[in-house]
């Protein structure tokens, strides 16, 4: 809780104007905290949440721009999709999970 109470001061403190790298990189780890508390919890809103933060982050971690950092969050908020359809719609998805983890991936 506390992480994600640090990283949205973070991110006002970031402008994306002046700073748009550091900006999506604070979305990110907004997102990758986000992301980890729904492993503790369970929560479809933070995974919703997680999953608008790498989006915004891919706002500027653009395919073009910085195709590694583009590719890893993407594959962050897969990541985070996956869990989010599991708890939507009640369909285990942990073999999927295990196999495509962002681990499998560092």
């Amino acid at each position: 809780m506390a992480e994600r109470q640090l990283l949205r001061r973070a991110l006002a403190l970031v402008s994306r104007t002046a700073s748009p790298l550091e900006w999506a990189q604070t979305q990110n780890n907004l997102g990758n905290a986000l992301q980890t508390l729904d492993d503790r919890e369970g929560d479809a809103a933070q995974l919703g949440e997680a999953i608008a933060a790498y989006r915004a982050a891919l706002t500027e971690r653009t395919r073009e721009r910085m195709p590694l950092e583009w590719a890893r969050t993407l594959l962050q908020s897969t990541c985070a999709a996956l869990p989010l359809a599991e708890l939507l719609v009640s369909f285990p998805m942990t073999a999927f999970r295990h196999r495509y983890s962002s681990s499998a991936f560092a």
